[in-house]
């Protein structure tokens, strides 16, 4: 009995024959499933990678600004961040902030305490005071006085395929950048403290 067994099991190992239709029919949807996930998986990076560099973009051309800005330079910026993200998202939104450290602003000091000089935001509320607290962590050391331009940006982004595990996201970016050429960029209409 043992022995017909074994012997059964070996042909059945040993046997070479079968239907190339059948096993394609059948691995077929997994491969297809498989080249698709890799698809959107990188469509995904790809978009995730093109609104970091929007961010930083943007924030780039904020930090060579030499004079004032207004309402209508920062939508011009958004239309600019709209393009550069055209086909990896949807609704960007971006807000500029312009912060000082007033107070502990050393390495080692603790209970820093930055406060904001102006905020702007299309798509965005503009930033108030009392939400400095949450970018802490995000704004670098900074001496007593100095400025930085803080950029937000958010895109929504639907994968292409959803049936392979990605859900809606959105790319949240936040960049700190020092003006380049002057100590404080001001927003026009707004006495920023120097």
């Amino acid at each position: 009995m043992i022995t017909s067994i074994r012997n059964a099991c070996a042909r059945f190992w040993a046997e070479e024959d079968a239907n190339i239709l059948a096993e394609g029919v059948m691995i077929l949807p997994f491969i297809a499933l498989f080249y698709v996930g890799i698809v959107d998986y990188f469509q995904t990076y790809a978009a995730k990678a093109t609104n970091i560099r929007a961010a930083y973009t943007i924030s780039d051309i904020l930090s060579r600004e030499d004079t004032s800005v207004n309402a209508n330079y920062i939508d011009g910026l958004h239309t600019v961040f709209s393009y550069l993200t055209l086909d990896a998202g949807a609704n960007p939104e971006i807000r500029v902030t312009v912060v000082y450290c007033e107070d502990n602003c050393g390495l080692e000091d603790t209970g820093r305490v930055l406060r904001m000089d102006w905020s702007y935001g299309v798509g965005k509320s503009a930033l108030v005071e009392g939400q400095l607290s949450e970018f802490d962590d995000k704004i670098p050391v900074m001496s007593t006085g100095d400025r930085a331009i803080l950029v937000e940006t958010t895109v929504d982004y639907t994968p292409a395929f959803e049936s392979v595990g990605l859900d809606d996201v959105t790319f949240e970016n936040i960049i700190v950048t020092r003006p380049r050429w002057v100590p404080i960029m001001c927003f026009e209409g707004i006495n920023c403290n120097s």
